[in-house]
């Protein structure tokens, strides 16, 4: 809920590794360059 004033909660580390994860193996599938 948005309309509060306290800030959202912080993901867990796991989670944002695996997103970045995904993100670096996209951008090597769409560019076929390696991640640097």
């Amino acid at each position: 809920d948005r309309a509060s004033e306290q800030p959202p909660p912080a993901l867990p580390q796991e989670i944002v590794d695996a997103t970045r994860a995904k993100y670096i193996e996209a951008y090597e599938i769409l560019t076929g360059s390696n991640w640097s």
